[in-house]
C-alpha cells in the first residue's frame, strides 16, 4: 500500500537494506515510498527515493512550499534530514541562486541554536537542501497536545531562540517567518530555529496571489502586512506571538480567514496573556506584551535588551509541578496504607488477643511438676553417678600400665633417629668445603671491581672540582656518579649481600655440626658409628677456618664500599644542586608561560566581549538608517551594561558617547527647521523636499509637509544629508558645537549609506573637519569609526 506523500520526483533505487536487520531487499520495479515488509524480521518500510546522494526514507512533514524527509547520507553514512522544494520554485533561476546563496549564509552560521545546513543541490528541478536531523520535538507539536507548558520552559526555549537569531542577526541574515512549526528540539531539549529566509522567497513566489505575502499570518508583524522593510524586531515581534501561543494554547490573534487575522492584527493591540492564562508571572506578561506592540520603536529595540529580560526572569522561575506518578506528600510525610486482615510481620490482628492469653497461662500450668514425681528422679541421679565412677577407676589403671610398655619403645626410636640424623649431616656438609673455595674467589673479583668504582669516582670528583668549563664538567660528572651508583648497587651490595648469606651458612652448618659432635659424645649406642665421630671434628674445624678466610674478604671489601658511597654522596650533592638550578629555570619558564597565557586568555575574553558588543551596536543600524536615534542609544546603553572587563567597559562608554552625538545632532536638525517654520509661518518652509512641498512642522516622531505627514523612517537619507548641510554647516555654532555634529554626521554616513563608496569621501571629510575642531574626538574616531581614512579626505 503506498504511503501518502507529496508528488515529487526521485531516481529509482533497486536494492536496499532492512533498517531494522539490515538485511538486503531487492525493490527494483517498486514505486517510490511502497510500504513493504522485511521477509527476515517483518519489519515494515518503505521503498526509499534517491535524490542526489541521499535516500529519502520518511516523511517528517509537508508544507505550502515543499516537504521535509527523513533521510540517509550515503556518502557519511549518517541521518539527516531533506528539505525538498516544489519544482515550481526551481524554474526560477534567480530563487534558486537566492536559495543557494541563503543556504550558504545559515550553513557558515553553525550555531548552536540553528538548525546545521550540510548541503544543497537541484534534483529534477527540484531544490532541496540537507540539514541536520532532530527528532527532540516541534513546538508547534507540543503546543497541539493541548497541555499548558511550564513558562519556565517556554522561557527557556524563546533564550535558546533568540540566541539563534542573534547570531544570524550579526551577519545580517533576517529569518522572516519564526513561528512554532520553526523551532525544533534536540534530544537534549535545546531548541533550535529551521528555514532561514525561506518567507522571503516563498513571498516571491506567492506574489500576486490570494495569499500575498501571510501564509499562515498569526505571529507575522504589522509593519510587514502594510509592506514596510523588515528588520530583527519584525522577528522579535513574530517570537512573541508563538511565545503567547505556547503559553495560552492560542495565538494572539484569530479569524475565520487570514484576512480577518490580519485585520484583527492592524486594528486590535494583542491581548493580556492573563485573559487567557490567569495567574500568569506578570514579569513574563510584560516581556510576551513588549515583544507584540504594533508600534516597532515600543519593541525590544535589539535582541540583546530582550535576552538579557528573559535570563533575568528565567532566573526566578520555579520548575513545574511535580509528576503525578510520584508518592503522595502531606505534612512532609510519605503516606502509606496498610492491607486489611492482619498486622504487620505476619503477627496476628488485635482480634487474636485472647488466644494468646490462654496459651501463655497453659504453659504457666505445665510448668509446676508434682512432689511424687521429684523423688523418684534424685534416686536414679545418685545410681547413675555411681557407676560412672567406677568406670573411670577401671580406665586410670589400664592407662598407666600402658604408658610404662611405651617409655621403652619411646626410647628405642629417639636412639634411632639421633643416628639417622648424623649420617644425614655428614652427607649435607660434605660439598661445602668446595664451596667456600669458589665464593672467595667471587669475594675477590668483587673486591677489584670495587677498588675500579673508587678510582672512577676519585675522576669524577676531580671534574666536579676543577673543569672549567661546568656545564660539561658536570654533565661527565653524573655519568660517572651514575656509572658507580649502578655498580654499588649492582655488584658491592650484591657482594656484601653474598658474604652475609656465606656467613649465615657456615654459622649455621657449625652449629649442626656442634650439635651433631655432641649428640655423638653423649649417646653411647652412637659410639660404635665407625669413624663418624672423628670425621664430623675434623669438619667441625675446616669449616671454622673457611669462614674466617669469608669474613677477611668481606672486612675487605667493607672500607673501599665507605669510601665509594662518600664519593658518590658528593657527586649526588652536585647533581643535585644542578637540579635545583634547573628545576628553578623550569618554574620560572612555567610561570612566565601561565602569565602569557592568563594575559593571552584575558585579551581573549576582552576580544571576544567587545566583539559581542560591536556585534549588539551594528544591530542598532537599522534604527539609525530609519532616524531614530534614541532607540539606538537606548539599544546601546542596553548592550553596555552587560559588558564587565575594563577595555569593554571603555568602549562601551566611547559608544554610548558617540550616539549621544547623534541625537544631538537630530535635536539641532529639529531646532533648525523650527526656527525656519516659525519665519515663514503663512507658507511654511520649503527645502529640498519631495514635490517641493513646504514643510509646516517637525517632532521628534515625525515631519509634518502640506499635504501629509512623514514619520522620520521615511525620510529619505538625500533629505536628512540637504538638513544636514543648511542647519549644521551653515549654522550659528560654536566651534566645539560644529565639530561634535561634524563627528555625528560623519557616523551617520558610515552607518546609513553603507557600502555607497561615492559617500566614503564626504563622510571622511566631515570625520577629518570634527577632529580639526576638537582634537579630543579623534580617540572617539579610532574606536568607532576605524575603517574610516580621513586621509582621503578632499
Amino acid at each position: 500500500m503506498s504511503t501518502s506523500v507529496p508528488e515529487i520526483i526521485t531516481d529509482p533505487v533497486f536494492e536496499t537494506s532492512c533498517l531494522k536487520c539490515n538485511h538486503l531487499l531487492d525493490v527494483s520495479g517498486l514505486p517510490t515510498f511502497t510500504q513493504i515488509a522485511c521477509p527476515e524480521c517483518g519489519m515494515q518500510q518503505n521503498v526509499p527515493g534517491k535524490m542526489g546522494p541521499f535516500f529519502l526514507v520518511d516523511l517528517l512533514g509537508k508544507g505550502g512550499m515543499g516537504a521535509v524527509y527523513r533521510a540517509r547520507d550515503t556518502g557519511l553514512d549518517r541521518w539527516v534530514a531533506v528539505k525538498v522544494m516544489q519544482s515550481t520554485f526551481g524554474g526560477n533561476p534567480e530563487f534558486v541562486e537566492t536559495f543557494r546563496r541563503e543556504a550558504q549564509a545559515a550553513a557558515a552560521l553553525n550555531h548552536l541554536n540553528i538548525v546545521q545546513i550540510y548541503s544543497f543541490g537541484v534534483s529534477h528541478g527540484q531544490p532541496y537542501m540537507a540539514m541536520e536531523l532532530l527528532e527532540g520535538g516541534r513546538l508547534d507539536l507540543m503546543i497541539s497536545k493541548g497541555e499548558m507548558l511550564s513558562e519556565a520552559l517556554v522561557l527557556k526555549i524563546a533564550a535558546d531562540v533568540v540566541e539563534g537569531l542573534n547570531a544570524a542577526a550579526a551577519i545580517n541574515l533576517i529569518h522572516g517567518d519564526v513561528k512554532p512549526e520553526n523551532i525544533l528540539l534536540d534530544a537534549n531539549g535545546v531548541a533550535k530555529v529551521v528555514d532561514f529566509g525561506l518567507a522571503r522567497f516563498k513571498q516571491k513566489a506567492e506574489a500576486g496571489t490570494a495569499k500575498g505575502i501571510w501564509g499562515t499570518p498569526y505571529y507575522i508583524a504589522p509593519e510587514k502586512l502594510r509592506g514596510h522593510p523588515a528588520d530583527a524586531r519584525s522577528d522579535i515581534y513574530s517570537l512573541g506571538g508563538t511565545l503567547f501561543h505556547a503559553l495560552t494554547l492560542k495565538p494572539p490573534f484569530e479569524g475565520e480567514t487570514p484576512m480577518d487575522v490580519v485585520k484583527a492584527r492592524l486594528h486590535n493591540p494583542a491581548p493580556l496573556l492573563r485573559t487567557l492564562r490567569p495567574g500568569i508571572n506578570s514579569e513574563v506578561e510584560a516581556i510576551v506584551g513588549r515583544m507584540l506592540e504594533a508600534d516597532p520603536l515600543k519593541r525590544y529595540p535589539n535582541y540583546a535588551s530582550l535576552l538579557a529580560d528573559i535570563r533575568r526572569v528565567l532566573s526566578t522561575l520555579k520548575p513545574g509541578p511535580a509528576s503525578s506518578a510520584q508518592p503522595s506528600i502531606k505534612s512532609g510525610k510519605i503516606v502509606f496504607t496498610r492491607k486489611k486482615g492482619g498486622g504487620p510481620s505476619g503477627l496476628p490482628s488485635s482480634g487474636s488477643s485472647g488466644s494468646i492469653a490462654q496459651t501463655s497461662a497453659a504453659s504457666e500450668g505445665m510448668a509446676r511438676p508434682k512432689k511424687s514425681r521429684t523423688g523418684k528422679i534424685v534416686l536414679w541421679v545418685f545410681l547413675g553417678l555411681c557407676v560412672v565412677l567406677l568406670l573411670i577407676g577401671g580406665l586410670v589403671g589400664y592407662q598407666q600400665s600402658e604408658t610404662q610398655k611405651s617409655e621403652v619403645e619411646k626410647e628405642k626410636a629417639l636412639v634411632a633417629k639421633a643416628r639417622k640424623g648424623v649420617e644425614q649431616i655428614w652427607t649435607n656438609l660434605q660439598p661445602i668445603s668446595g664451596d667456600f673455595s669458589n665464593r672467595l674467589v667471587m669475594a675477590a673479583m668483587w673486591s677489584s671491581n670495587a677498588q675500579q668504582m673508587v678510582s672512577m669516582i676519585s675522576t669524577g670528583t676531580a671534574l666536579l672540582a676543577d673543569a672549567s668549563d661546568w656545564v660539561g664538567a658536570r654533565s661527565n660528572a653524573l655519568a660517572v656518579a651514575a656509572a658507580a651508583s649502578q655498580y654499588m648497587t649492582g655488584t658491592l651490595a650484591s657482594a656484601s649481600l653474598e658474604l652475609k648469606g656465606l656467613l649465615e651458612t657456615v654459622t649455621t652448618h657449625r652449629a649442626e655440626i656442634s650439635v651433631a659432635t655432641n649428640s655423638v659424645k653423649a649417646t653411647a649406642e652412637l659410639a660404635a658409628i665407625t669413624n663418624i665421630p672423628a670425621r664430623v671434628v675434623d669438619l667441625h674445624k675446616s669449616v671454622a677456618d673457611e669462614m674466617d678466610k669469608v669474613r677477611k674478604g668481606a672486612d675487605a671489601i667493607d672500607p673501599m664500599r665507605q669510601k665509594l658511597v662518600k664519593a658518590i654522596k658528593a657527586a649526588m650533592a652536585a647533581a643535585e644542586l644542578a637540579a635545583q638550578e634547573k628545576a628553578a629555570q623550569e618554574k620560572a619558564d612555567a610561570d612566565r608561560r601561565a602569565a602569557e597565557k592568563a594575559e593571552a586568555e584575558k585579551q581573549a575574553k576582552i576580544q571576544e566581549e567587545i566583539k559581542g558588543f560591536e556585534s549588539s551596536r551594528k544591530a542598532c543600524s537599522g534604527m539609525i538608517q530609519q532616524h531614530h536615534f534614541k532607540q539606538a542609544l537606548e539599544g546601546v546603553e542596553q548592550a553596555a551594561r552587560g559588558l564587565h572587563t575594563p577595555e569593554g567597559k571603555t568602549a562601551g562608554r566611547q559608544a554610548i558617547k558617540a550616539y549621544k552625538l547623534l541625537v544631538d545632532l537630530k535635536t539641532a536638525i529639529i531646532d533648525g527647521v523650527k526656527a525656519d517654520v516659525k519665519a515663514n509661518p503663512d507658507r511654511g518652509f520649503q527645502f529640498g523636499w519631495l514635490e517641493s512641498k513646504d514643510i509646516l512642522g517637525v517632532d521628534e516622531s515625525k515631519v509634518t509637509i502640506r499635504g501629509g505627514e512623514y514619520t522620520w523612517d521615511a525620510v529619505p537619507a538625500t533629505q536628512m544629508m540637504r538638513f544636514i548641510k543648511h542647519y549644521i554647516d551653515n549654522g550659528d555654532l560654536t566651534r566645539r558645537e560644529q565639530a561634535d555634529h561634524f563627528f555625528a554626521v560623519a557616523l551617520y554616513i558610515h552607518e546609513a549609506f553603507e557600502g555607497n563608496e561615492k559617500a566614503k569621501p564626504q563622510m571622511a571629510r566631515y570625520l577629518k573637519d570634527a577632529i580639526h575642531g576638537n582634537s579630543s574626538l579623534a580617540d572617539l574616531a579610532k574606536a568607532i569609526l576605524p575603517d574610516v581614512d580621513i586621509q582621503s579626505a578632499p
